[in-house]
């Protein structure tokens, strides 16, 4: 009898694909090029500074490259314990989301919050971005929404994890060898910020779902009631 064959599935390419570029960029740059890559993935901040992975000129709103660094910065990874922590928790939780509101909009709400979190650095923070923290705190918030909205019920199990997570984004930066003088935390609220954007634009199609099924449900309470008013007759 033929043996049965054992299928792998794509079913999530957004996810997936992010996820195989942050590896494949890491495993090159870690064992081959020595921060090369990095080094041009980061989004530079408002001021020339020395960060703990290199020397980063600051943010010219002349030079292409910049702008482009300002997306890009999301497939860096600063470190090998970061890279595993973020790369972990987004194959976790990205999947569902990715099938809930589709490749489309989670592409959009991707590159939203790396927009905000690159404006923000090279407006206001002395240091440079490197990672894709954002992407997880918005991966994060967006579960909590969701099932909210779903159940009507808060998952603890997300907030532990979101709450988890940010005390240790918060350890990592105060751990971190400091650059310039600004607050330890700045980077980490530019990055919730950019999680939270995100997470906001992805919630717009889960309530004109909802706004539908309210609809849908008053359309059929009105048929209902006019059914029972003719079988009165």
């Amino acid at each position: 009898m033929p043996k049965n064959k054992i299928k792998f599935s794509y079913d999530f390419p957004v996810i997936l694909t992010f996820i195989l570029l942050n590896a494949i960029l890491f495993s090159l740059d870690y064992l081959l090029l020595k921060g090369k890559i990095l080094s041009f993935l980061v989004c530079p901040a408002k001021v020339a500074c020395t960060a703990p992975y290199g020397d980063f000129p600051a943010f010219n709103f002349k030079n292409v490259i910049h702008y482009l660094r300002i997306f890009l910065h999301i497939l860096s990874n600063p470190t090998i314990e970061l890279f595993f922590i973020n790369s972990l928790t987004i194959l976790s939780l990205g999947p569902a989301l990715e099938e809930r509101y589709g490749s489309v909009i989670l592409i959009v709400m991707l590159l939203l919050s790396a927009m905000v979190s690159g404006i923000l650095t090279a407006c206001v923070s002395i240091t440079p971005l490197a990672g894709n923290t954002e992407i997880v705190f918005m991966l994060i918030i967006l579960s909590i929404i969701t099932k909210l909205n779903a159940r009507q019920t808060l998952p603890l199990n997300y907030i532990f994890i979101f709450i988890i997570y940010l005390i240790y984004c918060f350890y990592k930066e105060k751990t971190s060898v400091s650059v310039g003088a600004q607050p330890f935390y700045l980077p980490i609220l530019i990055q919730l910020a950019g999680g939270i954007t995100g997470s906001l634009f992805g919630i717009l199609p889960t309530v004109k779902k909802v706004k539908n099924k309210t609809k849908s449900k008053k359309v059929k309470a009105t048929v209902s009631s006019s059914d029972e008013t003719v079988v009165a007759d």
